[in-house]
């Protein structure tokens, strides 16, 4: 991997960038891009600051969007702070939406040709709206979707159960919002039907908690972009929760998709059971009616 590209250096573009001069992916140079130039600079000389400690030899650079061309990953983390959207990931879709009008086109000219990696709420609807203004192969976008969701599931069961976490396995599927739901039959322990709704609940409020307490989270979703980049980096070919397209529906989702250097290879390889495929239904439908509201001109390119 030659060069990885973030747009939007806030909280957790910045965790992304430290986790990834922190990890084994090797590199050469990391682009960032921002509207506040300046606060950028100080940042990225802060970050520039760490990597003889890390033994990190890299570039870090306040870029522009023409030096993306020759990208392999650009991340995008920008949208609307978090303390300001504390109900839900869907209040304010309509900045979100005019940044993603911003930023896309400028990657597209740019001759960007790699794979987009989205953390932006609303996180499925952005990933679709990304498509339409990138008119790319969907394979090349991925959503962290419920990935985050379900390493918090796993937590939340470790603690409940006295497990390690590293032991539990199963997956959070679904819109990364108020409709994912635990996919209790990926599930290798049992969890009691008088239990479910409860850990279901909590899985979906626990970053909105999180957000009511700091203002923010950051840890857990730009250490699952770094899942991601690894993944692709090593042409891993895991299976891993995240947003993508689903042409049947013309959405992203997150579903087991199978993620390595060339993108999605494979998704929705999942089973469900009767309620889980109405779960699955409800977040379909609820994604979909996103997007016609709130952006009806996105069509399938």
């Amino acid at each position: 991997m030659k060069k990885i590209g973030i747009v939007g250096l806030g909280k957790v573009g910045m965790e992304y960038a430290y986790a990834l001069i922190n990890s084994n992916i090797k590199f050469s140079e990391l682009i960032l891009i921002s509207k506040n130039r300046k606060s950028l600079e100080s940042k990225a000389l802060d970050l520039t600051h760490a990597l003889l400690s890390l033994d990190k030899n890299v570039i870090i650079k306040v870029g522009e969007y023409n030096e993306l061309i020759d990208a392999d990953i650009v991340c995008i983390t920008a949208g609307v702070p978090q303390n300001i959207v504390k109900k839900s990931r869907d209040d304010d879709f309509a900045k979100c939406n005019k940044i993603f009008e911003d930023i896309i086109p400028n990657i597209y000219n740019s001759g960007f040709k790699g794979i987009y990696i989205i953390a932006s709420n609303p996180l499925d609807v952005m990933c679709r709206i990304c498509l339409k203004y990138a008119k790319c192969n969907p394979k090349k976008i991925i959503g962290t979707g419920t990935l985050l969701d379900t390493n918090r599931l796993l937590s939340i069961l470790s603690e409940k159960y006295n497990k390690s976490m590293f032991d539990i396995h199963g997956y959070v599927l679904g819109e990364h919002g108020s409709t994912s739901f635990v996919n209790w039959t990926s599930l290798n322990i049992n969890v009691p039907d008088s239990e479910r709704n409860e850990i279901n609940n909590k899985v979906r409020r626990i970053g909105l908690d999180i957000v009511d307490e700091l203002g923010f989270t950051a840890y857990g979703v730009s250490s699952a972009l770094l899942k991601i980049t690894k993944c692709i980096d090593g042409d891993k070919r895991e299976l891993l929760p995240v947003s993508t397209y689903l042409k049947d529906y013309d959405i992203f989702i997150s579903t087991p998709s199978v993620i390595g250097k060339n993108g999605v290879y494979e998704n929705n390889k999942v089973i469900l059971n009767e309620a889980e495929k109405l779960e699955f239904e409800k977040s379909v439908n609820k994604i979909k009616q996103e997007i016609k509201q709130k952006s009806p001109n996105t069509k399938k390119n």
